[in-house]
């Protein structure tokens, strides 16, 4: 029995947003316009088979949609953070340029974002990763967050190189294909043993530690020109410490801070001479993750 197609037609800075259960599979195909997922471009009537996915494809210019199967959710929204995003993704961009021009890789970007749990801090990660790779860039990407562990198995904390698009069905995992470059881009990955830092604070930050060491011998021998973007675990006062740790750890630089006021608060107090703190909205279409 052949499953009903819905057409969706956006607006110019309008996005569609959608939930998926792990029960259902969707077929996606951009019939015309421009769109992208989490900053990837979509290719033209190219279909695309999600499952178990939240979601939200965003057109800066309008475009019309075709999903086939069934969403537990799906809606057009006219108000989304994209601008803001972009915003970053240029401020970003810029201190890649100068950091070239004076040959002085410790004034790449090295961003950290931090807020609530599912509050979209792994959405924007991929939206700046991408952003950069298309405009040329090979950014390193990190994962403190063992519990979601993007690129490898849970209980994990790992780092790699980005060096294609994040694409819409691969996501994260995609990361072991071979690469534009012509090598698989393995990642670098440290066993945790938790899926919580608080449950073996002084382990965490150990192993961020040693993640930093081997950024820091890495960017001895390849171009580290283009910074590093940290996804973090949810914040809560536990946490703090932790987080406090890989800024300083990291040499972070600018800080993103997501969806949360008094975040923003402290950390602008506390570190607002030595880094660049930055508060951004959380997204209308971020959804708390089943416990199940």
């Amino acid at each position: 029995m052949s499953q009903a197609t819905k057409e969706w037609v956006l607006n110019a800075g309008e996005e569609l947003r959608f939930e998926v259960s792990f029960k259902n599979t969707i077929e996606v195909r951009l019939k015309s316009g421009y769109a992208e997922y989490f900053g990837a471009e979509l290719g033209r009537e190219a279909v695309y088979r999600l499952s178990g996915e939240n979601g939200a494809i965003f057109s800066w210019q309008g475009c019309t949609l075709a999903i086939t199967g069934t969403c537990e959710s799906a809606y057009v929204a006219d108000e989304t953070p994209m601008d803001a995003y972009t915003n970053v993704h240029m401020a970003l961009q810029q201190l890649r340029i100068q950091a070239r021009n004076e040959q002085n890789p410790n004034a790449a970007p090295r961003v950290m974002i931090v807020g609530p749990e599912d509050s979209g801090k792994t959405c924007i990660a991929r939206i700046l990763c991408n952003y950069a790779v298309r405009m040329d860039e090979r950014p390193m990407f990190a994962s403190l967050d063992p519990m979601e562990a993007l690129t490898t198995m849970p209980c994990t904390v790992s780092v790699q190189r980005v060096s294609t698009v994040i694409g819409m069905e691969s996501g994260f995992m995609g990361f072991a294909s071979a690469s534009s470059h012509g090598v698989a881009e393995t990642p670098l990955v440290w066993q945790f043993g938790h899926s919580q830092p608080e449950r073996n604070v002084g382990l965490f930050n150990t192993l961020i530690d040693r993640m930093a060491t081997s950024l820091e011998r890495r960017a001895k021998v390849e171009d580290s020109y283009a910074g590093i973007i940290v996804d973090t675990h949810g914040f809560n006062d536990t946490t703090n410490t932790t987080i406090e740790h890989a800024i300083q750890a990291l040499r972070i630089n600018t800080l993103l801070v997501v969806g949360n006021e008094r975040m923003y608060s402290v950390y602008s107090q506390r570190l607002g001479s030595h880094l660049t703190v930055l508060k951004l909205v959380r997204s209308g279409g971020t959804v708390d993750r089943s416990a199940t």
